[in-house]
C-alpha cells in the first residue's frame, strides 16, 4: 500500500491535490468539501515529495518538486 507523500489545497480551498511516491506516483485532483475524486495521472517520479497550485484562468497545473 502506497502513502500519500504530500498535498496541496487550491487559494480558494476548494481543491485538494495529493501526491504519492513509490513506484506507481500518482496526482490526483480531489473536490475538498465531498472528497470526490476528479482527476488522476501517473508521474514519472519515483521520489515526490511537494506540490502547489498555479492557477491560470480556469485550469489548474500541478507542479511537481523533486528532491
Amino acid at each position: 500500500l502506497e502513502q500519500v507523500s504530500c498535498i496541496g489545497l487550491n487559494g480558494a480551498g476548494t481543491l485538494l491535490a495529493s501526491g504519492q511516491t513509490g513506484p506507481l506516483s500518482v496526482v490526483r485532483i480531489w473536490k475538498f468539501d465531498t472528497g470526490e475524486c476528479m482527476a488522476m495521472t501517473k508521474t514519472h517520479a519515483h521520489s515526490l515529495h511537494s506540490l502547489r497550485y498555479e492557477c491560470l484562468k480556469s485550469i489548474v497545473v500541478v507542479t511537481q518538486i523533486f528532491r
